[in-house]
C-alpha cells in the first residue's frame, strides 16, 4: 500500500510540474508560472543521506529565483529537525492516512454535490484572501495550481452547500487504482455544522467505488486528523515539510 501511495505521489508531482530537475541530493519540482505556490516549488528527498545544511544548499540553488525555500523529506527523518532550524526553516509534519476500516458512523451527505472547479474558485479565492498571507496575486496562483493538478490527474470536485451557498469543498484524485482526498476546507462561518465530515464522507464513498486504496494527508498537530480517524483512516506514513518563509 505504502509503495503505491508513494508512486501515485511521484506521478502527480512530475506530471503537474513545469520542470523536474535533479539536485545533488534529491529532485527539484518547479512550477515556473506559479512561483509563490510552495506546494509546486520545492526540493523533494526520498531518503536523506546528508544533513540539513546540504539539503538547504540544494534548495538555495534550485529555488534561487523563488522567495521561499522548501525541502520535503518524503518518509520523514526527525533527526534533521534541529539542524534545519539553524538554517532558518520550520518543520510541518504531514501524516499519510489510508482508509482501512469503516467509519464510526455515517452522516447525511445531501448537502454535498459534485461541481466543476470553476464553481469553487470564488470560495477558494475568498478563503485565501482571509489568510494573513493572502493576496489577490497568490489566490490566482493557487487557483492556477489547482487547474494544473486537475489536468495532470483525473480529479472530481465536491462542494458542500448551506442554503444553496457554497460552504466547503474537497477533491478526489484517482490514478492507477489509488485515490487521494485533498484540499478539504469549510469556510469559517459554516463550521460546526458537520459539513467537513459530510464532504469527506461523500468523497470517500466515491473513492472506494473507483480505487482499492484511498488516502489523504493531515497535519500531525491539527484537529482534522481526529475526524479522519473516525472516518476509518489510519496512519501509514509521514512526510516532513521544512519551509523557510520569505523575508519580511
Amino acid at each position: 500500500m505504502v509503495d503505491r501511495v508513494r508512486d501515485f505521489r511521484r506521478r502527480l508531482q512530475r506530471d503537474s510540474a513545469d520542470r523536474v530537475l535533479p539536485t545533488r541530493h534529491g529532485t527539484a519540482i518547479l512550477g515556473d508560472s506559479i512561483p509563490d505556490v510552495y506546494d509546486h516549488n520545492y526540493v523533494t528527498v526520498e531518503e536523506p543521506r546528508v544533513g540539513a545544511s546540504e539539503l538547504a544548499a540544494d534548495a538555495d540553488e534550485a529555488l534561487a529565483d523563488r522567495r521561499h525555500r522548501r525541502v520535503i523529506v518524503e518518509d520523514g527523518a526527525p533527526g534533521l529537525a534541529a539542524d534545519f532550524v539553524t538554517e532558518g526553516y520550520t518543520l510541518s509534519t504531514h501524516l499519510v492516512l489510508a482508509h482501512t476500516r469503516p467509519p464510526d458512523r455515517l452522516v447525511d451527505t445531501s448537502a454535498v454535490r459534485e461541481v466543476p472547479l470553476d464553481d469553487l474558485l470564488p470560495g477558494r479565492t475568498e478563503s485565501a484572501l482571509r489568510e494573513p498571507w493572502g493576496s489577490v496575486s497568490l489566490a490566482a496562483q493557487l487557483n492556477e495550481a489547482k487547474r494544473r493538478t486537475a489536468d495532470a490527474m483525473p480529479t472530481r470536485f465536491y462542494g458542500a452547500f448551506a442554503d444553496d451557498e457554497l460552504a466547503g469543498w474537497c477533491e478526489l484524485r484517482v490514478g492507477d487504482g489509488v485515490a487521494q482526498i485533498e484540499d478539504v476546507e469549510v469556510l469559517q462561518e459554516f463550521r460546526g455544522r458537520g459539513l467537513g465530515r459530510a464532504v469527506v464522507q461523500h468523497a470517500l464513498e466515491h473513492g472506494l467505488r473507483t480505487a482499492d486504496i484511498v488516502f489523504l494527508e493531515a497535519l500531525a498537530d491539527d484537529w482534522p486528523r481526529e475526524l479522519y480517524a473516525k472516518l476509518g483512516f489510519t496512519v501509514v506514513g509521514r512526510r516532513d515539510f521544512y519551509t523557510r518563509l520569505p523575508p519580511g
